[in-house]
């Protein structure tokens, strides 16, 4: 009989898992099959956290000169990438009133982390497309917010690219 970790993570033979809790530690691991089922998106999050945007949403990014993020090509899906933002942003965990929860005292991470919204933020944003320093979630689907400039979320919203959902930040 296996685990319910065990069974999540069978696909994923290379994932570096906590020894103790059975969580990710890895939180920029991207699973080498993983495929793209429906195509309405442009944006979305996977189970295991991480960021998938169309070559749509690339594209957008590239022709007005966004800032703060890369794009790494899925190795299975020509037409999707993994979005990461190289601009981190401390989130306001006090004002927002965030909850810890179950931390592992082997690896240091918690089973959740619940309270992202509404966002506070500790300064104002440094690039146009930033991410949190803060993983919100449970379990192994826990991944950073991410947060958007004022320019790029014209950009965003003229395109009407699918998935978007932007909404005020607060320092």
């Amino acid at each position: 009989m296996c685990s319910s970790t065990d069974r999540v993570f069978e696909y994923m033979e290379d994932l570096e898992v906590c020894p103790k809790c059975g969580y990710r530690t890895d939180f920029d691991y991207i699973n080498k099959k993983f495929r793209v089922k429906r195509r309405t998106n442009d944006i979305s999050y996977t189970y295991d956290g991480y960021c998938v945007v169309s070559l749509k949403f690339k594209e957008t990014c590239e022709r007005a000169h966004l800032q703060g993020m890369q794009f790494n090509q899925l190795p299975s899906d020509k037409d999707y990438y993994v979005l990461k933002s190289t601009c981190v942003v401390k989130f306001d965990t006090e004002r927002r009133k965030t909850r810890f929860e179950s931390k592992c005292e082997f690896c240091g991470n918690h089973e959740s982390i619940v309270g992202s919204t509404p966002a506070f933020i500790k300064s104002e944003l440094n690039s146009d497309i930033c991410r949190t320093d803060v993983m919100f979630g449970s379990g192994n689907e826990k991944h950073p917010m991410i947060l958007v400039s004022e320019k790029a979320k014209e950009v965003l919203e003229r395109e009407k690219l699918n998935g978007v959902l932007v909404e005020e930040v607060r320092t």
